[in-house]
């Protein structure tokens, strides 16, 4: 009778200690995510302020009359059949003729917030800046496209398109250390001047196996002189970063077309910051895990919409 009440008793403060070791791990992991989410905003912060400083000596630098200050040159045609056109304004009917960026430019991440599956997504509300960087795609596989293309409405195949670059960094973390549906977005960018806005966001953990990249409207400033719904057709891709293929190997969507897809909600004039997203590309986590899609724990996300 007694070794058992013993027996009881032990089993019982085993409970209560194990009980009381799953609180403290708790307790520890919570920390542990607090220290990584401060350590990356004090990253941002030395990024943006880095950002800051080359910005300011490139305008002393163009003070001393050290650049020309024109940006008026036609950007010739890589090789393949594309070549960015020049233009002051956008219309529809016509090709503009001075080139022309779109008024937001993904750099280093500075806007993005991350959110949890469920929760609203925030816009980050900082200046847009066309300083280039190794992680905004200056340097590494793929850089010359970006530059020349990043942001810009130019010609493919003889027709009027926007190509918009993300460059997604810390992709292993993501991939596998993230809470399940917990999303990235991109900041917010303008596919002409005057144009509709959008955006990017990924979920590097969709499921235990999946990552999933999605496309969205956003409210912005030139709503209401736009037509709507929605109407642009639209591509997804995962640049191959392995150069030393002949051809790269692109992930690619299927070109989607609004008036095929989803309902109005997704396509309509946004009313308060970001439309629902309806579209998106879907693939294995052992397909991105390649060191044809990762290069220096990055991932280059292009988006591509026809204007014509």
């Amino acid at each position: 009778m007694n070794t058992w009440v013993i027996s009881g008793e032990i089993e019982s403060r085993f409970r209560d200690l194990e009980s009381e070791l799953g609180g403290q791990l708790g307790s520890v992991r919570t920390l542990l995510e607090r220290i990584e989410e401060k350590l990356g905003e004090q990253d941002q912060e030395i990024k943006r302020n880095h950002r800051r400083v080359m910005s300011l000596l490139a305008g002393m630098k163009k003070s001393d009359g050290s650049s020309s200050g024109s940006s008026s040159s036609v950007v010739g045609s890589g090789g393949g059949g594309s070549h960015v056109i020049e233009s002051t304004a956008y219309s529809p009917a016509y090709v503009p003729s001075v080139p022309h960026r779109a008024e937001e430019i993904i750099g280093d991440e500075e806007d993005i917030e991350e959110t949890s599956g469920g929760g609203g997504l925030v816009v980050g509300g900082g200046q847009a800046n066309n300083i280039l960087s190794i992680k905004s795609g200056a340097t590494g596989p793929r850089a010359d496209e970006m530059v020349k293309y990043n942001s810009t409405v130019h010609i493919e195949n003889g027709k009027r398109v926007f190509s918009f670059y993300w460059v997604v960094t810390g992709v292993s973390f993501k991939l596998n250390n993230w809470s399940n549906k917990r999303s990235l977005r991109s900041n917010s960018f303008y596919i002409y001047p005057q144009g509709y806005r959008m955006y990017l966001k990924i979920i590097p953990r969709f499921s235990a196996s999946t990552m999933y990249i999605h496309v969205g409207l956003s409210k912005g400033d030139h709503d209401e002189d736009l037509e709507w719904p929605f109407s642009y057709k639209m591509r997804v891709q995962v640049l191959d970063q392995d150069e030393s293929k002949p051809r790269p190997h692109d992930l690619k969507s299927r070109i989607w077309d609004p008036k095929e897809l989803c309902s109005g909600t997704n396509w309509r004039k946004p009313l308060v910051g970001d439309n629902p997203e309806c579209v998106g590309l879907g693939f294995p986590h052992s397909v991105i895990k390649t060191p044809d899609y990762i290069w220096n724990d990055r991932i280059i996300i292009k988006l591509t919409v026809y204007l014509d």
